[in-house]
Parts: C-alpha cells; structure tokens; sequence
C-alpha cells in the first residue's frame, strides 16, 4: 500500500512538472516573444527543481518506519 501511495504521489508531483513546462513554454513564446528553444531550456530547468524539490519534501519523505 505505502508504495502505491508514493507512486501516486509521484505521477501527482510529475503532472505538475508537466504543467510547469507547458505554462513556461507559453509564456515565453507566445507572451513574450523568445526563441522556442530558450523557453524550453527555462521551462525544463523549472521543471526539474519542481520536481526535485516536491518529491524529496513529500514523496520521498520517510514517515513512520514502523509498518
């Protein structure tokens, strides 16, 4: 169960990784007017320390050891 849960959390976490890059990518392309692929590079690197940061505070967090 503890690992379905962490596997949610993570694909949750994720998702908004996702969201983050394509919200990203808008802005800067189309609001305000930088090269595709700088915006991708931005938007990537958001993304990661999205990522990373949520999953090591949330998902990753050890709990309780005992089961």
């Amino acid at each position: 169960m503890a690992t379905l849960k962490r596997a949610l959390k993570f694909n949750l976490v994720s998702a908004g990784a996702v969201a983050i890059y394509y919200g990203v990518y808008l802005l800067f392309t189309r609001g305000l007017g930088i090269h595709d692929i700088l915006a991708l590079v931005v938007g990537i690197g958001m993304g990661f320390l999205w990522n990373f940061a949520v999953n090591t505070a949330w998902t990753w967090r050890r709990t309780n050891l005992r089961t």
